[in-house]
């Protein structure tokens, strides 16, 4: 598959997950502004980039690239990592909705439904999620959103082959963290999933 028929698969996720998301703000949704196509385009690229990064510094296999527990990790942190979901900060049930964002595309990569966990699971999960960041990697991404928003720096190469995003060991860790996480979450729906 080519690098523009995977951006625009992932388009098309990022797409699906979004025209779904209002109706898992239960009474919330009047407030919630989707995330525009160019905003859509920069997770993607994020993503694609996370991707490499991480393939990289855990020397995993190719076999790895599709494993779906870690789409779903990686899906999920690219989307903390853009936060796509402009809110008003000084209302406290608009806190969560990047983070709630983030949880439905990985959850939607396995064919669950965040929704469908305990509400106190869901908000220290949205906590947790609202405190990722990837420090090594805040130059890259500030020339990235740049160079997506029409401002590009012509040093910063757009090929995720060709700038990866650097990651730290604990920020390496992070990211195995949410992969077991969406490993135990494949398992369990695995297991319940009729048929």
């Amino acid at each position: 598959m080519s690098e523009i028929d995977r951006y625009d698969e992932e388009l098309r996720y990022l797409l699906h997950v979004r025209d779904r998301f209002p109706a898992a703000l239960a009474g919330a949704a009047e407030a919630y502004e989707p995330p525009d196509m160019l905003t859509l385009v920069l997770v993607a690229d994020v993503y694609f980039r996370l991707n490499a990064s991480y393939m990289q510094a855990r020397r995993l296999a190719h076999g790895h690239w599709s494993r779906m527990e870690k789409v779903a990790a990686l899906s999920t942190l690219s989307v903390m990592l853009v936060r796509p979901i402009q809110t008003d900060p000084g209302v406290s049930d608009h806190f969560y909705f990047n983070p709630l964002f983030a949880l439905s595309c990985g959850f939607n990569r396995l064919g669950a439904r965040f929704i469908d966990l305990d509400p106190r699971t869901i908000r220290r999960m949205a906590g947790w999620l609202d405190k990722f960041r990837v420090a090594s990697s805040d130059y890259a991404l500030d020339v990235l959103f740049a160079a997506r928003s029409g401002t590009p720096d012509a040093s910063f190469p757009l090929r995720e082959e060709d700038a990866p995003l650097p990651l730290r060991h604990n920020e390496l860790f992070d990211i195995d963290l949410m992969v077991s996480f969406y490993d135990v979450l494949k398992r369990f729906v695995d297991r319940v999933r009729p048929g």
